[in-house]
């Protein structure tokens, strides 16, 4: 099968901007929220217009007088001997590491982040953070302030577009996608007391010249994020304890959760979680 005929096969009916939306406001989404939304756009089966109706849907639902938030994360960015990125030989270690472009958070393409956020990045009065690894973008009323000042270190903490959310009491749509996908989580990490840090190299963009930019590689302060296995298993916990929205959008199988709600329980499920060895993280 091609991937349209996989996408009919597996489809009920086509979902549009218009069903998207009805589906989105069951489940409680509604004007002016502030969102932070994971997805999947394969997920929702076959949609007429593709992320073009998906993301005119959120729009359509949250209005400009809410905010859409998308981590907007370039991978590819990282240094050469990190995660998720395929070990490379040591021989092409400095070579990348001299090659590599500075992030430019009105071009730069997202990496494994999936088509609805690729596409959201490019709308028109989205604005996206400056940070060369964990940005995000935003749209809507609030969209400049929530992503003006994300800090280089403790990037996912204090003064992030996370906290933002947080501080607006704000939602998470998981779109077709597990809670493996919800960055929320990592902003609790900051307050746990057991976390871990470790001091990666980022390439800082800097000047040379009057438009020529590079990078400087830099250690900068990070914790250690959790692994898949902890925050799948600190989301379903989450959602055993409390109450969430749980509903289908076209085909997707998707949840829309208190990020407030969400950040103070990971807190306190980590503590507990550290303390008695059934958290694990990337270092």
């Amino acid at each position: 099968m091609t991937g349209y005929e996989s996408l009919f096969a597996a489809t009920d009916k086509p979902a549009t901007r218009r069903s998207i939306a009805e589906d989105l406001e069951e489940l409680g989404l509604a004007a002016g929220d502030t969102v932070e939304v994971h997805s999947s756009l394969s997920s929702l089966g076959y949609v007429v217009g593709g992320v073009v109706s998906v993301v005119d849907a959120l729009i359509d639902v949250v209005t400009d007088q809410g905010n859409i938030v998308m981590p907007t994360q370039t991978a590819n960015f990282k240094h050469p001997t990190r995660a998720p990125l395929p070990p490379v030989p040591d021989e092409w270690v400095q070579p990348i590491m001299d090659a590599m472009p500075a992030f430019d958070p009105a071009t730069s393409p997202t990496q494994r982040m999936g088509a609805v956020v690729e596409y959201f990045r490019t709308l028109p009065g989205t604005f996206r953070s400056n940070h060369p690894l964990y940005s995000f973008g935003a749209w809507g009323k609030d969209a400049e302030e929530i992503v003006r000042s994300q800090p280089l270190e403790m990037s996912l903490g204090k003064g992030s577009p996370l906290e933002a959310i947080y501080e607006r009491d704000g939602k998470v749509l998981l779109l077709g996608v597990g809670y493996v996908r919800c960055t929320t989580f990592h902003h609790a990490e900051y307050s746990v007391g057991a976390t871990s840090f470790e001091s990666p190299l980022v390439p800082v963009p800097v000047s040379r010249g009057n438009t020529q930019r590079a990078v400087q590689w830099r250690p900068v302060r990070e914790i250690c994020f959790i692994d898949d296995e902890t925050i799948t298993a600190l989301g379903e916990a989450f959602e055993a304890d409390n109450p969430i929205a749980i509903g289908k959008v076209g085909n997707a199988d998707t949840r829309l959760l208190s990020q407030r709600r969400a950040v103070d329980y990971a807190i306190k499920w980590l503590e507990r979680a550290y303390e008695e060895g059934r958290a694990s993280n990337n270092c």
